[in-house]
């Protein structure tokens, strides 16, 4: 951190995640304990807290600790970021830094943004890993700058100082992207799980499987242990119905698999190995 103009102010701070016992939270503990600061882990279940704390090495919480403290990061389930967040705003002190973590921005950061305190930051980020993430370095990050400050800027740049990309959205832009990032990506991965328990033989056993069905089971099975984030995200983000329909509208005119669809496959799988090789 000795690179980062104010570094002493991260390092310094009290930093409070409600929801550290969740996945994601798990996650950002991991990222953010490097950087020096007193890491509070705050949950409903206190003896859960307090379990998490002692495995990283941390501290644990009541809430109204947490919203005491320099800097409070709400990790909790989509449906309960808004309210939490703004029960914390009514206890934070001056000068604090409040982030939340959510994957869908249009009601969410603008419902926040309104109660934010004149002597208060905001941050609305979005990891763009899962929560099994071992290795932070090259992973993307967004954050919508909501009310920026000196705390916000020091904690961007620990974010880019340990390898993370950071990027500014705004609110509308990063739902418009995720739409087809996440909506749309993810819509795909569920229509073909179901479809394939829907008309795989029970009876084929493993002795039928191709290597590439092996492969796509095992990922398909990574989202259902995500499944109710995944869930969410379709049902929250407000461009989620255009990006399905464009999914749909797409795999019916392939249908009938023609030698112009068979043509537009091609040049579509030529972009994605592009894709695969500039990332």
């Amino acid at each position: 951190m000795r690179s980062i103009e104010g570094a002493g102010i991260l390092s310094e701070s009290t930093l409070a995640i409600i929801g550290g016992t969740g996945k994601m939270g798990r996650s950002i503990v991991q990222l953010l304990k490097p950087s020096g600061p007193r890491v509070l882990i705050c949950s409903r279940d206190i003896k859960k807290a307090e379990d998490f704390a002692k495995r990283f090495g941390t501290d644990y919480c009541s809430f109204e600790e947490a919203a005491k403290a320099d800097i409070i990061i709400v990790s909790t389930p989509t449906d309960k970021v808004v309210p939490v967040s703004l029960q914390v705003l009514e206890g934070a002190k001056t000068n604090s830094l409040l982030i939340d973590v959510s994957s869908v921005k249009t009601g969410i950061t603008n419902t926040i943004l309104k109660r934010v305190p004149r002597n208060m930051e905001y941050l609305s980020i979005h990891p763009l890993f899962g929560p099994h993430i071992r290795r932070f370095e090259g992973e993307n990050v967004l954050y919508v700058s909501a009310k920026p400050g000196t705390r916000s800027k020091v904690f961007l740049a620990y974010l880019t100082q340990i390898g993370l990309n950071v990027t500014e959205v705004g609110i509308h832009e990063h739902d418009k992207i995720m739409a087809v990032i996440q909506v749309m990506h993810h819509y795909g991965l569920l229509c073909l799980g179901v479809s394939l328990m829907a008309y795989l033989p029970s009876d084929t056993g493993r002795r039928f499987y191709t290597a590439l069905l092996r492969r796509s089971l095992n990922h398909l099975d990574s989202v259902t242990d995500n499944l109710s984030a995944v869930t969410d995200v379709q049902e929250r983000n407000p461009y989620a119905e255009w990006a399905r329909s464009k999914f749909v509208e797409c795999a019916q005119s392939l249908q009938n698999l023609s030698s112009e669809d068979v043509t537009k496959i091609r040049d579509s799988f030529r972009k994605v190995h592009t894709l695969i090789r500039e990332s």
